[in-house]
């Protein structure tokens, strides 16, 4: 027997301390509902679970509480982490002043982009944290608790990343499941389609 987990990050990811207000939240949520998950309630294939992870900040924020008793509400077969980003974070490789610099730079633009100021003492402590440092010990916290929820013996895991502003088309965990599993074995689809949700253009 085989697993297949789809895991979606939410929280934790990039830069601003991996959280970018509860106004960005909220409104990713609804895309979530409105938009990724009926997409995978879609599924031919209903054999997985929807992993998604968030910093410990979040466990008691009330925009992920309702998240999941609304989940809860219909059925839906989840599981949510509190350890961040469970894979390195490609904005803190090869950490150097260089990096440091670009990522600060960054953070003041959005800042500037979005009329949310962060304190600067904020923006900075973010520029010198280095989350892939501690991703090995948040990997083993979150994946033993995924073990102890799933208590499922199989032979093989298939995982399945899917962002939380995404989504699939029907066949698609059938299609993955029907791949014939190995070792650091990689399946990717290259190809898609954008929606533009304001004028209902698809591209």
């Amino acid at each position: 027997m085989n697993l297949h987990i789809i895991y979606t990050p939410f929280s934790g990811v990039g830069l601003h301390g991996g959280f970018r207000g509860n106004a960005w939240l909220s409104h990713r949520i609804e895309i979530l509902k409105n938009y990724t998950l009926k997409s995978l309630k879609n599924q031919e294939n209903q054999n997985f679970i929807h992993w998604m992870s968030f910093r410990p900040e979040e466990e008691l924020n009330g925009h992920v509480i309702l998240l999941k008793e609304y989940l809860q509400s219909i059925g839906y077969r989840f599981i949510f982490t509190f350890d961040g980003l469970m894979y390195h974070d490609d904005k803190f490789t090869n950490y150097n002043l260089k990096t440091k610099f670009r990522n600060l730079s960054q953070m003041l633009w959005d800042s500037f982009h979005s009329g949310e100021w962060k304190p600067i003492k904020e923006l900075w402590k973010y520029t010198w944290e280095d989350k892939n440092k501690t991703l090995l010990s948040r990997l083993t916290r979150s994946l033993s608790q995924l073990k102890s929820h799933l208590n499922e013996n199989c032979e093989w895991v298939y995982m399945t990343r899917i962002d939380s502003d995404d989504m699939f088309h029907k066949e698609v965990t059938a299609v993955i499941q029907a791949q014939t599993p190995a070792f650091k074995r990689a399946y990717t689809f290259q190809e898609g389609y954008m929606y533009n949700t304001e004028t209902d253009q698809l591209a």
